[in-house]
């Protein structure tokens, strides 16, 4: 499962990528049809979907069925002991509406 910690990390990484596309389109920018704004809320866009993306892929992760390791190797005992009461003690206790 992803931690607090690793999400705050590639948030960090994120934004410090988003800081260097800044950069390069400081540099390279050609007048384009888009302004900058445009330009700038597009990267954003589009890092927030890969965080959407990392998050929904750790969540159906952690939320996958496993075979349960410790299924079958129970012993389950129907004495008297394990239930505290009788099969017959229990079956008449489920059925407060019928007159006893």
């Amino acid at each position: 499962m992803i931690t607090a910690a690793k999400i705050k990390q590639r948030r960090l990484e994120s934004q410090l990528k988003v800081e260097a596309k800044i950069n390069e389109l400081e540099t390279e920018w050609c007048s384009g049809s888009e302004t900058m704004e445009e330009i700038l809320s597009r990267i954003y866009q589009r890092e927030e979907a890969a965080i959407k993306r990392e998050r929904a892929m750790a969540y159906a992760f952690s939320h996958q069925w496993r075979p349960n390791q410790y299924f079958g190797q129970a012993s389950y005992s129907l004495g008297k002991e394990s239930w505290g009461w009788s099969w017959m003690e229990r079956w008449v206790a489920a059925r407060p509406w019928e007159v006893r």
